[in-house]
């Protein structure tokens, strides 16, 4: 009972003793680092090294799958066979460069054919008009 009766005033005090106390600790902390003597900083030497000189790389690797978000379709504008592809998976290039190389073998030669008729058309054309 003794000691619930002095947790009691002790409650009630601290209200008005806040301020005196803090105002009293600020005094008492300047007080005591005013008194003590100036450390004295140590001095550590220190060496260093360019980074070229530096022998240890640290590598890390962890193996992994990247997949793109974005899918890119390539297509022609004739049926033809694949003969190569110069640039791999993931290379940068520049706008106008080959990606692909297609056997045209086919398309070459219906050109070829319509060329012909062509010219086998004008000179029809030109004889039809000679003959008038």
């Amino acid at each position: 009972m003794l000691i619930s009766a002095f947790a009691l005033s002790l409650s009630s005090l601290l209200p008005r003793l806040r301020p005196r106390a803090g105002a009293a600790l600020v005094v008492l902390l300047s007080s005591l680092s005013a008194a003590l003597p100036a450390a004295e900083t140590a001095v550590i030497p220190v060496t260093s090294r360019p980074l070229a000189e530096l022998r240890h790389y640290p590598v890390r690797s962890a193996p992994a799958t990247v997949e793109s978000l974005n899918r890119s379709r390539l297509s022609a504008q004739l049926n033809a066979a694949i003969l190569r592809i110069p640039v791999r998976v993931g290379e940068v290039v520049r706008k106008g460069a080959l990606l692909v190389e297609l056997d045209c073998r086919d398309a070459q030669l219906a050109l070829e054919q319509a060329q012909a008729r062509l010219k086998l058309a004008q000179q029809q054309l030109e004889r039809s008009r000679a003959l008038r």
